[in-house]
């Protein structure tokens, strides 16, 4: 008996969902999580309709392809990429109230609208990257040069309201380590810890929070100097003169006044930069995110067909019928076996289709609680985050609408740049998506000022996006509460007649490039098992 023969007697017995337990069995399909997808077998003779020409969207149209599948992919916007979207000069913005905005940045300079970097375990975007020969950076997500901000009036004392990052961290630590040496030596974890064990803790105690008399080292063994009892200036927290050449030694900087620190709550910003996705070391693609969608759109060329709008989704009784907006207007109509539809369900929800009453239960409650998030880029003659605050890459955190500033992670001691003027959520990105995109700028830069005096100086363009406001996204990302998981989402993974939902909403790696890969992998494991059972 043939493989075919035997897969399709699996198919009639168990279904789909047997025939893929059966091909992963039999090593038609063996693919461990973020790996390259690994699929074997025969597509042609089948035809898949992707909806959605974005990162999801195209990876299944490529993968399907090599199989031997007849693709076509319908996408609504003039261009690839979908969320994955980079602005350059020329590019034109417009809003689902017709706000309209033009990029005017100097050619060469670009700003990451969507996602702007990869984390270092996200292999399935590396992977295509490496597939593609697209070259990556360091995005650099961490810079202990870069500030905590408060605009509160009753923190200005802390350097007009900032500090930087090595400075907060520093203090936030040295003060809380001398409080748990003062504790500990006092006897409150006798009950706790063995003697030697405490011993250890106050070794490290000693160790991370730089404890001791303050000194000002002037060679390697005072850096080296055993340290107990109080938390003062240290080479961690940094100098406020800097050392040189000579009779130069430098200046150690004064730590922040305890209370205040405390009553600061700089620490919330900390947990920024632990959380998995974001710890270093972080990639970028070379030339702007936008590249890795191309790459894709390259290699898929006439497959693809712009600017048609869904209509209408259909199950049949032999496959699917889509119904879009072609050149003109009119309607058009296309059939195929399978559909794969990487639609946000913000967007889907909104589209006349036959799919059972749970299904667009669920498509509308996920749908309607899409991020409102946006971003900003910004572009100044002068790199002066740079020459005049020594900020190379990185993240400014500030508790104001517009929540952070990151700095570029390239063209490093160039004339000009772009860097990302505020990328919020919630209600801070409510606030700058109901103001005019002129207002937006106004407000970015007054924000900004009170981190960077040069913002008005230094100005020169700038241009924003609201994700929620942006026509076919109609949001940043899909949302999912625990609970959802468990049932609505559990609901969606599984096909809706022919038709298969894909993409980062189809994902626990939601909002990230990764999320749209690895949706698109596994929805097409199971349509090839689909397809391969007759």
């Amino acid at each position: 008996m043939k493989r075919r023969d035997f897969l399709q007697l699996v198919g009639r017995a168990g279904g789909a969902g047997a025939v893929y337990q059966t091909m992963t069995a039999m090593g038609v399909l063996h693919r461990p999580l973020n790996e390259p997808l690994d699929l074997t077998g025969n597509g042609k003779g089948k035809k898949v309709l992707i909806l959605g020409a974005g990162l999801a969207g195209m990876s299944a149209a490529y993968e399907l392809r090599k199989l031997g599948y007849d693709c076509k992919i319908l996408e609504a916007r003039g261009r690839p990429g979908g969320r994955c979207h980079s602005i350059r000069r020329g590019t034109v913005e417009t809003e689902t109230d017709g706000a309209t905005q033009t990029c005017n940045f100097d050619p060469g300079l670009y700003f990451n609208a969507g996602p702007m970097r990869v984390p270092a375990d996200h292999l399935t975007t590396l992977n295509y990257c490496k597939e593609f020969d697209l070259a990556l950076e360091a995005f650099l997500n961490v810079n202990e040069n870069a500030y905590y901000h408060t605009a509160d009036p009753k923190f200005q004392s802390l350097g007009g309201g900032k500090l930087r990052h090595r400075e907060a961290k520093a203090d936030m630590f040295g003060y809380t380590d001398e409080l748990m040496a003062k504790a500990t030596s006092e006897g409150a974890l006798d009950k706790e810890l063995s003697k030697d064990d405490r011993d250890a803790l106050m070794q490290f105690f000693g160790s991370d929070g730089w404890l001791g008399p303050p000194i000002q080292p002037k060679t390697t063994d005072d850096l080296n100097k055993p340290r107990t009892g109080v938390y003062g200036p240290n080479m961690r927290r940094g100098f406020s003169v800097l050392p040189g050449g000579g009779d130069n030694p430098g200046k150690l900087s004064t730590p922040v006044d305890r209370h205040t620190l405390f009553q600061s709550k700089v620490f919330f910003g900390f947990g920024y930069e632990q959380y998995i996705d974001f710890q270093m070391t972080m990639l970028q693609l070379a030339g702007g995110t936008d590249r890795l969608a191309y790459a894709f759109s390259e290699r898929l060329g006439k497959v693809i067909t712009y600017s048609a709008p869904i209509q209408e989704i259909r199950n049949d009784g032999s496959g699917v019928r889509v119904v879009y907006k072609g050149a003109g207007g009119a309607a058009r109509e296309e059939k195929a076996d399978f559909c794969i539809c990487t639609i946000p369900f913000s967007v889907l929800k909104s589209i006349s289709n036959d799919f059972t009453a749970p299904a667009k239960a669920a498509i509308d409650k996920i749908g309607s609680q899409y991020a409102v998030t946006g971003k900003m880029g910004m572009q100044f003659k002068r790199r002066f985050w740079e020459e005049d605050d020594r900020i190379f890459g990185g993240v400014t955190l500030t508790d104001q609408a517009m929540t952070q500033i990151v700095y570029p992670s390239t063209g490093f001691q160039s004339k000009k740049g772009v860097l990302t003027g505020y990328y919020n959520y919630d209600q801070q990105a409510e606030e700058f998506a109901k103001l005019s995109p002129q207002d937006r700028i106004k407000r970015a830069l007054a924000e900004g000022s009170k981190i960077h005096p040069q913002y008005d100086a230094e100005f020169e363009s700038g241009i924003s996006v609201a994700w929620h406001k942006t026509p076919y996204s109609l949001g940043g990302w899909a949302n999912w509460s625990d609970e959802q998981r468990k049932n609505e989402y559990a609901l969606l993974l599984k096909p809706q007649g022919a038709t298969y939902f894909c993409g980062e909403h189809m994902s626990y790696v939601g909002s990230w490039m990764a999320g749209a890969f690895e949706s698109s992998h596994e929805t097409l494991k199971q349509l090839h098992a689909r397809a391969s059972s007759g």
